[in-house]
């Protein structure tokens, strides 16, 4: 998910302000022989091409080279047409006027229309993604063929409206196929049908999913190249060698092990980058726990740990601590006056006493299990650091690492833990809908991954969120999130524990035009080759 500042270190930058090689722009479908590009993600394969709600990086990668939004989120956190040819909110900022593009089809040969994207709408986004501006949803109306309006029941901010629209899981679906299903459960979802540059063409499970070149897509001249394949590899160090050896073109979401970074950014056919924005890992507490509830413990245990160890060590010095729910690099909400939780394992004892917890005559206070989610080699290094340090404090420690679909069952759906490092705890985009989603008491969903998995509810924080999500005053809005981020650090359920800027490889003869700000869930209708 490379952002564009990171792109400009890969690609040189023209007048025009597209990212281009040197040798300037190829014929429409690539040059020479190079019309197949293959491409791989940091995860293992996804249970699905298309996951409805979200369903982690690996369908969020191959579901968006086939579904489209009505906007693209780009980079500098401005928006862009995509099937949405202009949108308007009116004075009142109570409705949203959409102009649809016309003469968009879907991959089937069904047109596009204005009674898909009041279907996806009322439909799939609303039931799909609760504590967003869609809370205030009150009709939404196809005014034509081609025009949709959308109302609230109260004022909500323009960055929202366009958020909304161009949010990584906002696809627009096709309601000829969906209608009528259940949208978790419909078949569709394994082989796509959507209005983007690629068409889903065959998942051979185990090993690759194909696409192929959209021949009626709406944006001429796109995709550049004939064939799109997205191979999985379990293990990390197969990726690696395989951008070596030349087979495959492009990998996103961290797609090698970090210990292989240098080696690979040595290999003059190799470009590697790390993103800007830095993905949050954290720390989970089930507050359903006896011990974990107090907070008093969650505030004890997080003065334990070492982040500049963790980041210094187990992510080679590529991470770096994190402080904030508002990560660093949210240009427009990071604010570094929040409460943190220093380094100091003898003010963590100390704490743990005054909680209740001393050390008996074993030497022992408490145990914990703890879950390291398995999908990274590097999650279960910081795992078996955090086993120690909690076990230095006289708490004896269980670490699991499963793999990743019992992890996100175990965080998600069993809640089989006392404390987990995951991913999870911070944005670097809008708060809304991420942090209400994480942290609000809505955010309670079991089953439903990257929710609220420590079950933790405050009122007073709901309140807040609710508040954010109709502000339009940017300044107020401003000082309601700062006092979320405060709010959180003191009660500490999850608690991000450094930032992890992904990197991204590629071989030189790669190319891209897009200003999106997460590469990965771009569409790449405009990737090329040399």
């Amino acid at each position: 998910m490379l952002s564009r500042r990171s792109l400009l270190a890969l690609f040189p930058l023209t007048a025009a302000g597209t990212l281009l090689a040197s040798c300037g722009r190829p014929p429409a479908n690539g040059n020479g022989a190079s019309k197949t590009l293959t491409a791989t993600i940091g995860y293992p394969e996804p249970h699905t091409i298309f996951a409805p709600g979200g369903g982690g990086g690996g369908p969020g990668f191959s579901g968006s080279k086939v579904l489209e939004r009505l906007v693209r989120y780009n980079a500098d956190q401005s928006f862009t047409p995509i099937l949405a040819e202009s949108w308007a909110l009116a004075d009142d900022a109570r409705s949203v006027a959409i102009k649809l593009r016309a003469n968009v089809k879907w991959h089937d040969g069904q047109p596009f229309t204005s009674d898909d994207v009041v279907w996806t709408v009322t439909e799939y986004w609303k039931p799909f993604f609760p504590q967003t501006i869609l809370d205030f949803l009150s009709g939404v109306e196809a005014t034509g063929t081609h025009e949709v309006t959308v109302h609230f029941d109260r004022p909500v901010p323009e960055f929202s409206v366009g958020y909304l629209f161009g949010d990584l899981t906002n696809y627009i679906l096709p309601k000829h196929l969906y209608a009528g299903t259940d949208i978790l459960l419909n078949p569709v979802n394994n082989a796509p049908v959507g209005t983007g540059p690629w068409k889903f063409s065959k998942w051979v499970r185990g090993s690759f999913a194909e696409f192929v070149r959209n021949p009626d897509y709406w944006v001429a001249g796109q995709p550049r190249l004939d064939k799109l394949i997205i191979r999985w590899w379990r293990e990390p160090a197969s990726r690696a060698a395989a951008f070596e050896t030349g087979e495959l073109d492009v990998g996103v979401s961290n797609p090698a092990p970090l210990g292989d970074i240098e080696r690979l950014k040595a290999n003059p056919n190799l470009n590697v980058q790390f993103e800007d924005q830095g993905a949050p890992l954290g720390l989970h507490f089930n507050t359903k726990n006896p011990v974990v509830s107090d907070v008093r413990v969650r505030r004890a245990l997080l003065h334990a740990i070492d982040r500049e160890f963790i980041a210094r060590t187990v992510y080679y010095g590529l991470a770096k601590p994190a402080i904030s729910p508002i990560l660093s690099t949210n240009k427009l909400y990071f604010n570094p006056d929040v409460p943190t939780y220093v380094f100091d394992p003898a003010l963590a004892g100390r704490l743990l006493d005054e909680a209740g917890y001393s050390k008996k005559a074993d030497g022992k206070r408490f145990t914990l299990s703890l879950l390291a989610s398995g999908w990274s080699e590097e999650n279960g290094k910081a795992g078996a650091y955090l086993k120690q340090v909690f076990e230095d404090l006289g708490i004896p420690t269980t670490l699991k690492v499963p793999d990743r679909a019992n992890s996100l069952k175990a965080l998600y759906t069993d809640y089989d833990f006392d404390v987990a490092y995951s991913q999870g705890g911070g944005t670097y985009n809008d708060p809304i809908p991420d942090l209400p989603l994480v942290f609000g008491t809505a955010g309670i969903s079991k089953g439903l991954i990257f929710r609220n998995s420590s079950r933790y509810s405050n009122p007073k924080l709901d309140a807040l969120f609710d508040r954010i999500k109709q502000e339009t005053d940017t300044i107020r809005r401003k000082a309601d999130i700062d006092q979320v981020a405060r709010i959180i650090l003191e009660d500490a359920p999850l608690v991000p524990l450094i930032e992890w800027p992904t990197h991204i490889i590629a071989q030189k003869t790669v190319h891209f035009d897009s200003p999106a700000a997460q590469i990965a869930a771009d569409s790449w209708g405009d990737v090329w080759k040399d």
